[in-house]
């Protein structure tokens, strides 16, 4: 089954507060963006969106900085799975 819908401005949108919200560690307001595109009709719309937002920034990423991030956020996880925080925060979320 093909689809002819596509992500519109308003799916970007809430990808681009969907991850703002998850980096904030607000899970009340990403489950609120979530119920806005399920209000919406536009669950699958919003998942390309996130998908795509994710695709650019890891192009973005590729950069001789960006791999700098990478590898030091790599060496944060690899440190918190010897000591993990005693709050079980992960590392990845700042």
């Amino acid at each position: 089954m093909t689809s002819t819908r596509r992500v519109d401005a308003a799916d970007k949108r809430r990808a681009a507060a969907l991850v703002t919200h998850y980096l904030d560690s607000d899970s009340e307001a990403a489950e609120a963006i979530v119920t806005e595109a399920n209000e919406s009709d536009r669950t699958t719309e919003l998942l390309v969106a996130v998908v795509a937002l994710m695709a650019q920034t890891l192009t973005e990423l590729r950069s001789p900085v960006g791999v700098r991030v990478v590898r030091s956020h790599l060496l944060n996880l690899a440190a918190a799975e010897e000591q993990p925080d005693p709050q079980g925060r992960c590392p990845c979320q700042g």
